[in-house]
């Protein structure tokens, strides 16, 4: 099982829907926003378990990468969604440069009609065709 800390309740929704679809035992974890003491709490608690914190761009670059230093000191891995974690969404919904997309979120919900919910995420997640992102390199 990995312990998997997200910002809120839609991020937990693509999260485990994405872990289902690859077939990972998650137990997911709401910071409910930016709230990187409560994350370190939670590290804490959870120590001896695989932790990945999922983390968009908004805000400080520098703030970011000060946390992802500590948090990666407390023994978990960063992982940062452009942007945000809908610019993910957009790709996996094969919308083209979705990651330079200025406002993934009403992007996602004028091109495709997607409402930002916990349900509809995990929705999407289970539905992305993951095969198709296996063999494509990282930009």
């Amino acid at each position: 099982m990995i312990v998997v800390i997200v910002e809120g309740p839609s991020d937990k929704g693509f999260i485990e829907g994405l872990c289902g679809r690859l077939g990972v035992k998650c137990h997911m974890l709401i910071m409910r926003g930016n709230r990187f003491d409560k994350a370190r709490r939670l590290l804490e608690i959870y120590e001896g378990h695989p932790r990945i914190l999922v983390k968009d761009l908004k805000g400080s670059p520098r703030a970011l990468d000060k946390i992802a230093g500590e948090l990666g000191e407390a023994g978990a891995k960063v992982v940062v969604a452009v942007k945000e974690l809908e610019a993910w969404i957009l790709a996996g919904l094969c919308y083209s440069n979705a990651e330079e997309t200025p406002d993934p979120s009403w992007e996602l919900r004028r091109a495709k009609g997607v409402l930002k919910s916990e349900h509809t995420y995990r929705e999407i997640a289970a539905s992305l065709d993951l095969e198709l992102y296996r063999c494509k390199p990282l930009s």
